[in-house]
């Protein structure tokens, strides 16, 4: 029977881009009602060596061994067997970095694992790495870590799976949305989210297929081009109502954007709408 082992990090070790709060091997559990708990602030990535019932994303699902499941933080988490002993080995993990490593995985559901011993290779490195050697090389865990999802991920369908996009930079797309009209700095939007500013950059990119920059220009000048059939509007005064103070600057960013300058857009859009 292999050990039960724990190890806890410090709570100054939870911060930064990556960070392990908890690894667990080899829990034996007693019979259990599947009762949901919630990991708020971080990642658990949990792998059942026995038979197992859960409730994903997919619904209640009775599983067998070798199933691995990478419940997303806030996710409500219920896990258990009502009628056996169950046993599972889980990493709580967090930060970016982390986040960034689950966008393509299927997170959140059941996953059959073929290959066991990749797994049991991982968390056993991972668990030497945090608990033998001061200091720790978080490089070796990332690098464990990204190997082990891209091996799960080529060994189940991900053909239906849709990159998860987080909450927060869901909420940030909908504040510029909301907000074209004022004066918007990239750098508070990325403090918005307590991130990096090449951070942001980068996994907004990753997410939208543009940059936050070209997405709150993209939103002007659609909005532009809506306020141009109306008549009673000046080119000024729509300018000003995008989020423009320059007329001349708003004239080059329609046509940069349009392919036209505001005046000849205009005379399109009002002769297609007739």
């Amino acid at each position: 029977m292999n050990p039960f082992r724990t190890y806890i990090s410090h709570p100054e070790d939870s911060k930064g881009d990556f960070w392990i709060e908890k690894i667990v091997l080899h829990h034996l559990m007693p019979p259990n009602n599947l009762n949901a708990f919630y990991v708020n602030k971080a990642c658990f990535f949990s792998y059942y060596h026995r038979p197992i019932q859960v409730v994903d994303k997919n619904g209640h699902q009775d599983c067998s061994s070798d199933t691995l499941v990478a419940w997303t933080k806030g996710t409500p988490i219920r896990q258990g067997h009502n009628e056996q002993q169950w046993e599972n080995s889980y990493i709580i993990f967090g930060g970016p970095f982390a986040e960034e490593c689950l966008d393509s995985f299927p997170c959140n559901q059941a996953l059959s694992i073929k290959n066991r011993q990749i797994v049991l290779d991982t968390y056993d490195a991972i668990f030497r790495e945090l608990s033998e050697y001061d200091p720790v090389d978080m490089r070796i865990i990332r690098n464990l870590l990204q190997n082990l999802l891209r091996t799960i991920s080529r060994d189940v369908d991900t053909k239906d799976i849709v990159p998860r996009i987080p909450q927060k930079y869901l909420m940030v797309k909908q504040f510029i949305s909301d907000n074209y009209a004022k004066p918007i700095q990239i750098p508070e939007l990325a403090e918005m989210i307590e991130v990096s500013l090449a951070h942001f950059s980068k996994r907004f990119k990753h997410y939208f297929s543009c940059s936050p920059i070209q997405y709150l220009i993209s939103v002007r000048m659609e909005q532009a081009a809506y306020l141009m059939l109306d008549p009673n509007l000046s080119l000024s005064g729509i300018a000003q109502m995008v989020g423009f103070n320059n007329i001349h600057y708003f004239s080059r960013m329609v046509k940069n954007y349009h392919g036209q300058s505001p005046r000849f857009l205009r005379r399109k859009l009002m002769n297609k709408a007739i």
